[in-house]
């Protein structure tokens, strides 16, 4: 009985340390063109590059470009005793990369869904970060732009909750995605 989306494959690519962190090893998706670190998230692309990497999720994406890591899913947390199911509800998702971290709140709603989160960094003291601009993609396409308010916090109200990406822009030279 899976309780969440099933990840795709992944294969080590000759157990390389990451030359970024040399903490994490590299690690090839079978479903893209791209090596990934373990450890700190670093993509370096493989065989070619992506002329749009936002409009294409599954090709390579341009160096510096952070895979935030999937560190908490409410989905693959058990039931509480004597609870057999109470239908949709809202999923909560904790995601790092670096010293960031985004914790999302996936609610499927009735109409619309909705996708807020919130952009922390354990760097600094505040409890998030402030104008960050952040973009939702749905199948390649770009759904939504919004910025993040003082807090950190971001909302995007959708429709169709499959294949969603986030585009966060904490700095030019490394955006963080986040395959929702």
């Amino acid at each position: 009985m899976g309780t969440g989306p099933k990840r795709q494959a992944e294969t080590p690519k000759g157990g390389h340390a990451c030359p970024f962190c040399q903490v994490g090893f590299l690690t090839e998706s079978r479903s893209s063109n791209l090596l990934y670190c373990s450890g700190c998230g670093q993509v370096i692309p493989t065989h070619h590059k992506s002329p749009s990497p936002l409009e294409a999720p599954r090709k390579a994406l341009p160096l510096g470009v952070q895979i935030a890591k999937l560190v908490f899913d409410s989905f693959r947390q058990p039931l509480p005793e004597g609870i057999r199911n109470v239908g949709p509800l809202a999923r909560q998702l904790l995601y790092q990369a670096g010293n960031f971290s985004v914790d999302l709140r996936l609610d499927p709603g009735p109409d619309p869904a909705s996708l807020v989160g919130q952009l922390m960094d354990s760097t600094r003291p505040d409890p998030g970060i402030a104008n960050v601009p952040v973009t939702l993609f749905r199948s390649g396409s770009r759904v939504s732009k919004t910025v993040t308010n003082r807090l950190g916090e971001f909302l995007f109200e959708f429709e169709d909750l499959k294949h969603l990406r986030l585009w966060i822009e904490t700095d030019e030279e490394h955006p963080i995605i986040i395959d929702v």
